[in-house]
């Protein structure tokens, strides 16, 4: 709620005091640039908020970019109107970070920081700026990233603080940047950038959403798995997004045959679901040669996969140079199929077949 407005000179504001802490205060300049190009078109917009502090200035709640280009282009002597709220150092807080992940997404850093920012002020249990500066020195003498540590306090709890007068913050949006922040390697991390659409790498630089997957594997697999992404290409958006997770889920041996190139990254959904069909067969048909059913069974849940089927049941028996024609599988399948002939001629025509 403003209480009063008052007129003052630009040069005169004073920054949030929490701004030192999002990306060390600096302003991100393509924004600078574009807001620049408008307000030599058109006038500048005076709907910027401040409190007074203890020493009566007056401190900006959120708007540092626009504050920053009217200077710049009107001059510090130039006279603005501004409203006049009686914020504590919490609303300070809470409502730059919010401007920054409701209007300030396109800037990775800045959104980074300022969930962090939020994580470490309810986690400290702060009351006053000084006390959160005090924390984050103390944070940072730990040995890791530099800026903001780890510290305790799930998505959940930090979306629900930022949460204001029924305007909601995503616990999800909460949770992809603090799991970047928290799991991603330092060197991958440093490549982020914000990236358009389906992008999931240009050049040197990562998307945050490719971050996000990445951050979710080992660390030990991250780099080596970026480095598999950048070379196969595929939309992150669908066909990678999946991919990793299945990779996040699999066993040490699928994992190994892909990071070794044996399987594509892309395929590796299809590879578990051949390799768990085999593992499967292989323990309940140990003798595939003499049950027809069995093979009629590998048919039917292989489906499309036939050809799959026979060659892994061929390096079973070590028959190196299996030749087949696809009328002679399919003349098989049919016998098969046809349960009069299951232990007769099905049996018969596999083992010629395999000769």
């Amino acid at each position: 709620m403003v209480l009063e407005t008052v007129e003052i000179e630009l040069g005169k504001i004073k920054p949030n005091p929490f701004k030192k802490h999002i990306n060390d205060g600096k302003l991100n300049k393509s924004v600078l640039e574009k807001l620049e190009e408008g307000y030599k078109q058109t006038t500048f917009h005076e709907n910027l908020l401040a409190r007074r502090n203890d020493k009566e200035e007056l401190e900006l709640v959120y708007g540092h970019h626009r504050l920053q280009v009217a200077k710049k282009v009107y001059g510090n002597n130039h006279r603005i109107k501004i409203g006049i709220v009686d914020f504590s150092d919490e609303q300070m807080l809470v409502d730059m970070v919010r401007e920054n992940l409701t209007h300030r997404d396109t800037d990775f850093r800045d959104v980074e920081d300022s969930v962090l920012l939020a994580r470490a002020w309810k986690h400290g249990k702060c009351q006053r700026a000084e006390q959160l500066g005090t924390l984050i020195k103390r944070l940072n003498a730990v040995k890791g990233k530099k800026g903001f540590q780890k510290t305790n306090g799930s998505s959940y709890d930090v979306a629900k603080f930022l949460a204001k007068q029924g305007k909601a913050i995503s616990p999800d949006l909460v949770q992809r940047y603090l799991s970047i922040h928290d799991n991603l390697s330092q060197e991958i991390h440093d490549k982020i950038e914000k990236l358009k659409g389906s992008e999931k790498t240009r050049d040197n630089a990562i998307g945050v959403e490719l971050a996000f997957s990445l951050s979710k594997l080992e660390e030990k697999h991250q780099k080596p798995i970026l480095e598999k992404i950048k070379k196969q290409g595929g939309n992150f958006r669908h066909e990678l997004r999946e991919a990793l997770t299945h990779f996040k889920n699999s066993d040490d041996e699928t994992k190994e045959a892909v990071l070794k190139g044996e399987v594509l990254l892309t395929k590796i959904k299809e590879y578990k679901s051949d390799k768990n069909f085999f593992d499967d067969y292989d323990q309940k048909e140990p003798s595939w040669i003499e049950k027809a059913s069995g093979l009629k069974k590998a048919f039917d849940v292989a489906q499309n996969n036939w050809q799959k089927v026979l060659i892994h049941l061929a390096d079973k028996k070590t028959i190196k140079d299996l030749k087949f024609r696809v009328t002679d599988v399919k003349g098989i399948i049919k016998d098969i199929n046809d349960t009069q002939k299951v232990e007769s001629d099905a049996i018969e025509n596999l083992k010629r077949f395999l000769k």
